[in-house]
């Protein structure tokens, strides 16, 4: 995400901030600048949310997903961010949402949460490799 913001809008804090909005507002959101006061808060909220989804993963895909193949894993991967990003930007109130879109276009946004469903699978794929040994 913070790479994504440097190279989709050439502020990398920006979406770093969009989760502020919890607690701030829009306001909090938009900033753009580093601040204790939305930066700080941005990257804990995501971070939480970030390690629910990866536990929502892992219990729909559990032990099962590390012992499949590397593309079923990939594709668990992807199903998990897909569902993160619907249930992110469809279903949660607005205030609630993760607020990188205030940042990020559609392609940054698409590279976000495909680096995110990479990650998640990348966890099988190391157990997995590692079983084999």
């Amino acid at each position: 995400m913070v790479a994504m913001g440097k190279l989709d809008c050439n502020n990398a804090v920006g979406p770093l901030n969009g989760p502020s909005q919890w607690l701030w507002g829009e306001r909090g959101a938009r900033e753009t600048h580093l601040t204790l006061r939305n930066t700080l808060p941005g990257i804990i909220i995501h971070q939480l949310t970030s390690i629910m989804w990866a536990a929502i993963h892992h219990r729909t895909f559990g032990r099962d997903a590390q012992d499949s193949s590397i593309p079923a894993q990939l594709l668990g991967g992807a199903a998990s961010a897909v569902t993160a990003y619907v249930v992110d930007y469809a279903f949660t109130p607005k205030r609630f949402q993760p607020g990188f879109a205030k940042h990020l276009s559609a392609r940054g946004m698409f590279a976000t949460y495909a680096a995110f469903g990479v990650g998640l699978a990348l966890c099988g794929v190391v157990a997995t490799l590692r079983r084999r040994q």
